[in-house]
């Protein structure tokens, strides 16, 4: 009595503790604990150091807010939306000799090189009219202005134009977008250059064209109802080809950006797929050791029930197709009726052993 008395002095005081560790892993965003939440990720240094000489007429700078929606694992075709929703332009006037007429974003181009298949590119522009702009007086300011700690300017124009409904790129390639038949390790990434080029067209006629790194503050669901935590690496460096450049950068030698973007399968299921299939392995491994054929009845028909019970908790709630989560199911079923076979075979054995001893002991009718 005493012994489980203290046992289940022990489960409650691990209980305790393990909550407490929950609720500080929540508090401290640790590892599995990490909340859905929604995160922005900016890179501070994108500037045009030309826009910033004595004498310049010319962008400074272009500020791009972007959505990033992962796969939905109930689409047919797997896909993951980039939305550009806001642009701000920053444009220097530091010239006495001529003003700027009219700015033009002429194309935002997101490309996306695999990094298992770096030959295959994904991706292009984000599809719209160039989106130009004619500055005006009460836009222009002449003191100097420090942008969140990345540039100091002055001379310039900030111009918000207008976008009504957010511009829209889908990548659909199975060798960019992975397939979820891996689920939970379905996990891809992808190398990605963005370029914005740019039209400035001058008082006296003239035109420019240039292409400029931009400020992109990355707008990320971190996990939910899609299941994907999103990780970006706004300072990821990667060596591009020059036959990358040629054939889809405006300028090769032009202005660009390179980003990592990675998609991963919440950490919590990662690790708990495993431990259910080892628990339920053993568990199901004890059923040969049953005594009796009702116990086998009730643990058989609660395996049932909770093995299914497992898609609803690991996986996204949605219709997914075929995965290694469904194929590790059926293996638990096919399992299943292997243990309760084996059970009535020991219970065969254990008949035919009562009946060989039984022989062996009665008396011989001659006697």
């Amino acid at each position: 009595m005493r012994l489980n008395v203290r046992a289940s002095l022990l489960v409650i005081l691990f209980a305790a503790g393990l909550t407490i560790f929950v609720i500080l892993g929540i508090q401290n965003d640790w590892g599995i604990f990490r909340r859905p939440t929604q995160e922005q990720i900016e890179n501070l240094d994108a500037k045009n150091d030309a826009a910033f000489e004595d004498g310049a007429a010319d962008f400074a700078s272009i500020d791009l807010n972007i959505n990033i929606v992962p796969p939905s694992s109930s689409e047919e075709m797997r896909q993951v939306t980039f939305e550009l929703e806001r642009m701000i332009y920053y444009i220097r006037d530091d010239n006495p000799d001529v003003d700027i007429a009219e700015a033009c974003i002429d194309d935002v181009r997101l490309m996306f090189i695999p990094p298992n298949a770096p030959e295959n590119v994904d991706g292009g522009y984000f599809f719209f009219d160039p989106i130009c702009v004619t500055p005006l007086p009460e836009e222009f300011f002449a003191e100097e202005f420090e942008y969140t700690d990345a540039f100091i300017i002055d001379n310039f124009y900030e111009i918000w134009p207008e976008i009504k409904e957010p511009y829209k790129l889908t990548i659909t390639d199975h060798d960019t977008v992975s397939l979820n038949f891996w689920y939970p390790y379905d996990s891809f990434a992808l190398n990605t250059v963005i370029q914005v080029t740019y039209r400035i067209i001058y008082s006296d006629g003239t035109e420019f064209f240039n292409t400029l790194e931009p400020f992109i503050a990355w707008n990320i669901q971190t996990s939910g109802t899609r299941l994907w935590d999103v990780n970006l690496d706004a300072a990821q460096e990667f060596a591009i080809s020059d036959d990358f450049k040629n054939q889809n950068l405006f300028i090769t030698d032009g202005g660009y950006d390179t980003i990592g973007i990675e998609f991963e399968r919440p950490l919590l299921y990662r690790l708990v797929f495993p431990f259910f299939m080892i628990a339920m392995v053993l568990l199901i491994s004890l059923v040969p050791l049953l005594g009796e054929r009702d116990t086998l009845v009730d643990i058989s028909a609660a395996m049932l029930f909770g093995i299914f019970g497992l898609k609803g908790i690991l996986g996204p709630g949605e219709q997914m197709g075929q995965t290694v989560l469904d194929i590790a199911l059926i293996g638990l079923y096919v399992l299943l009726a292997f243990a309760a076979f084996l059970f009535f075979i020991n219970r065969l054995n254990l008949h035919r052993q009562e009946q060989a001893a039984e022989n062996t002991h009665s008396p011989s009718p001659d006697k």
